[in-house]
């Protein structure tokens, strides 16, 4: 497990990589007379910072730690049953992604 000062440290550093590409595609839609909203363009932000933290929290991209042991489980949901403090976790991690994915796709049906 990884403190969370390095957690804190990996996100932002990947994150400021992504800054100015967001910036160059906001300017660039503001050129095309594309209107976007501060809170649509807050939270698209939000929602690449949020990614690079799922990222970052699950060890994707962590290099040092590579090695991958998969367990074969021939009862379904066991490990739901056995330990669910794993569930709960993946539960809190990605609820924010279904607002996230609400709030930044636009509605094209209207």
């Amino acid at each position: 497990m990884l403190p969370i000062s390095d957690i804190l440290i990996r996100s932002v550093s990947g994150y400021v990589f992504i800054v100015p590409v967001l910036i160059l595609y906001f300017l660039y839609l503001k050129k095309s007379k594309r209107k976007q909203s501060l809170l649509h363009i807050g939270d698209i932000f939000l929602f690449y910072y949020y990614l690079f933290g799922i990222l970052t929290v699950t060890g994707i991209g962590y290099t040092s730690t590579m090695s991958f042991r998969p367990k074969i489980s021939l009862i379904p949901f066991f490990d739901m049953i056995s330990g669910p403090i794993d569930t709960i976790l993946n539960v809190v991690l990605f609820v924010p992604l279904g607002f996230f994915c609400r709030c930044c796709i636009r509605n094209t049906a209207t």
